[in-house]
């Protein structure tokens, strides 16, 4: 599973920064444009592509705008120089077509359509590869919601207390930002730091307090149960982490076999 994380990882960087790099710097004027070199503009589209696409969304806006027209500046000079034409940036862009070829063909791959996984494969994968599901830290088994006003928040959690989880629930489902309903986290995945510790302060069912875990975004969670490290946490709780896994093993083993196809396919000699 590492390998097919790891895998998609690598294509999300590679196509977001050729979409970043190739996208921005525009040639026709805008009218409202956030910055400008020359003829090239910086547009309020191209920074909100910026700041959600993975290379710059940890960046302050202003950073993003300055490193911007730092590359613009540098660009139009390897224009001025003639470096656009020389023949190691035309080699390095003649690599970088098949690089990304080559990324877009394994993204593809692994989205292909898969066959549907029946409950007794899992079964099976999960009882024969009992110690990759151990928990490494401390493992919690939580109900969760959040809102982006606190006021609700504070409303579901009076609810919560005054009858149980399922019935606030159904009342306030509609007016939440996120849910999440008997869902398996290891205490790495826990977030932010201060969730963390509420949670690790909790009784099994106890409700926490309205914690605010971000920017208009308020949580609140219940403690279903919580599993020791080296525990093996049971099928039913830890399914969709083992339906993962089953599928990236099986993939990597589709994909190995694609390959090997390919070099059947193909004239290849190595020297």
């Amino acid at each position: 599973m590492s390998k097919l994380l790891k895998t998609n990882k690598v294509i999300i960087i590679f196509v977001s920064a050729v979409v970043l790099f190739s996208g921005c710097g525009k040639e026709t004027p805008h009218r409202d444009f956030v910055a400008k070199v020359n003829s090239s503009y910086l547009s309020k589209e191209d920074i909100q592509s910026m700041i959600d696409s993975g290379p710059g969304n940890y960046q302050f806006r202003s950073e993003i705008i300055r490193n911007w027209i730092d590359r613009e500046c540098l660009y139009q000079q390897a224009v001025k120089e003639g470096i656009i034409n020389g023949k190691e940036y035309l080699k390095i862009i003649e690599d970088s077509k098949k690089e990304l070829a080559a990324a877009l063909m394994l993204k593809k791959f692994y989205e292909d359509e898969e066959d549907i996984v029946d409950d007794k494969k899992i079964g099976e994968y999960f009882n024969s590869h009992n110690d990759l599901f151990r928990v490494n830290n401390i493992g919690y088994l939580l109900n969760r919601i959040d809102f982006s006003n606190e006021n609700k928040a504070i409303q579901f959690r009076t609810t919560v207390i005054e009858s149980n989880w399922n019935k606030a629930f159904n009342v306030f489902k509609k007016e939440a930002l996120k849910i999440t309903m008997n869902e398996f986290y290891d205490d790495l995945e826990i977030h932010p730091a201060e969730l963390l510790r509420i949670v690790e302060e909790l009784d099994p069912k106890e409700i926490s307090i309205v914690i605010n875990t971000g920017e208009n975004d308020y949580s609140v969670v219940q403690l279903i149960e919580k599993y020791q490290k080296g525990t093996i946490p049971p099928l039913d709780i830890i399914k969709n982490k083992v339906l993962a896994m089953y599928k990236s093993d099986k993939k990597e083993i589709q994909f190995k076999e694609y390959l090997k196809k390919l070099y059947l396919q193909n004239d290849i000699e190595i020297k």
